[in-house]
Order: structure tokens, then sequence, then C-alpha cells
């Protein structure tokens, strides 16, 4: 359905699949699409993407969000790493996907954190796929009240591993 509706499939997944790498965040079934606009998007919700997300709208605190991602052809003066300015390896294995929901409760310190991980995940050859605040989060179904939301995009598996246990991220970036 989804690309029946003009969509592209970026990564679809149930919890046994899924790793999480947060402590204390909930196995979930993913999928993530694309579409180019959002006409798309509600041509896939309304003629039938809800009815298939049923199974997973019956699992407690689940959710489907819609989320404006980032411009392919980036942002400006190139703050986020992008697909515009990163240079993504071609490989016959699949990409990984990082998922991130939270709230900022200091400022000053996110901006250090963002100024940590931003060359990592340059150097590793991640990118974003969407970088968005609340107020740009649609609520499908279920409840979400977080002040970000955040997909970043990883030439493998490995590549997001290396970048969440890597000693400057869990010691540096977190603290």
């Amino acid at each position: 359905r989804a690309v029946a509706s003009g969509g592209t499939v970026l990564a679809a997944a149930l919890p046994r699949d899924v790793e999480v790498l947060e402590a204390g965040s909930r196995l979930a079934a993913v999928f993530i699409a694309r579409w180019d606009d959002k006409a798309g998007l509600d041509a896939f919700w309304t003629g039938g993407g809800s009815a298939d997300f049923a199974p997973a709208a019956a699992v407690a605190g689940s959710r489907a969000v819609s989320v404006k991602g980032v411009p392919v052809g980036g942002l400006p003066d190139d703050f986020l790493p992008t697909i515009a300015t990163v240079e993504a390896p071609q490989l016959s294995t699949p990409p990984a996907y990082m998922l991130v929901q939270g709230s900022v409760t200091g400022l000053e310190a996110i901006q250090e954190y963002v100024g940590i991980i931003m060359p990592m995940l340059r150097e590793r050859r991640g990118y974003y796929v969407v970088y968005a605040e609340s107020s740009d989060v649609e609520v499908l179904h279920g409840a979400w009240s977080e002040q970000a939301f955040i997909v970043s995009r990883w030439p493998t598996i490995g590549a997001a591993r290396d970048f969440w246990w890597c000693g400057r991220y869990q010691d540096e970036a977190i603290p």
C-alpha cells in the first residue's frame, strides 16, 4: 500500500528484529516510509494503511506519527548531516535506521551534545532523514508528548552500533 500510494519504504521490522539501544526504551515494531508530499501519505493512511496498522494499534502504548522529513536537498548552512552532505556508500546490505524520541531539559547541555555527535555521524557516514520538533509531529494513532522526533540513517547496523557504543558517545556525549 505504501508503494502504491507513492511512498518509499525505508525500513520495516517486527519487534524481534528491532534492537533497543537506550535502557528503558520499549521494544516495538517499526515502519518508516517516505512520501514526496503529504497527500501521498494521507492516501496511504486513509486507503488502508490505518487498517494495516490495526494489529499494532491493539498493543498498549502503540503510536503512528507523521513527520516532515529532512529535504533531500539538505538544509541551509549544512548544520545537519543529510543525504545532500554525506556520501553514503552503496552496499549490498541494507542500511540501519535509528529512531530517537525525547525531550530536552537543559539547552546548554544539549548544544554541547549536538556539537559532539554531529562530527561522529559524518565520520560514520550517518545522516538524518528526520529531525523534527514536537510541533512538526502529527499523531495518527496513540499519544506522543516528546519535544523531538529524530531518525538517522546509517550505512550498516555496525556503523550505528559503533556510534552508540563508542567511548566518545558513552563517556562524553551522554554525560
